[in-house]
């Protein structure tokens, strides 16, 4: 049977790289992806957010945008704005973000560490 919803099993199953790990929300697979958006290192960090979408942050643009800012306190923010899940680039995720990611009924993805080609602002 043809499904015209693409969902975070789909994504995860099919668009994440291998070696991604599912760290919360097990129970969220089958909600809807709408569209992924990536975090920017200047404000806003995300452009208007509908709903369902992918939350995709590197957590060197995290620390770009503001050096203080935890995880935890971006995961908060993204739950109210009812994305369907949230990847993260970079550091290992602590325990504190894996439990607001649980609190807050949000699938989180750590991607795996992956070899960047620099950027032309870093040469």
């Amino acid at each position: 049977m043809y499904k015209s919803t693409t969902t975070l099993d789909d994504v995860f199953r099919l668009a994440l790289p291998a070696h991604t790990q599912l760290l919360a929300g097990t129970a969220f697979l089958n909600r809807p992806v709408s569209w992924a958006c990536s975090l920017r290192p200047s404000p806003p960090a995300f452009p208007k957010l509908d709903g369902n979408e992918l939350a995709l942050i590197d957590m060197d643009d995290l620390r770009r945008l503001d050096p203080k800012l935890r995880l935890d306190r971006v995961l908060r923010s993204l739950q109210s704005a009812h994305v369907s899940a949230v990847a993260v680039l970079g550091d290992l995720i602590d325990s504190g973000a894996v439990a607001v990611a649980d609190d807050s009924h949000l699938a989180l993805f750590q991607l795996p560490a992956m070899h960047r080609s620099p950027r032309s602002s870093d040469r």
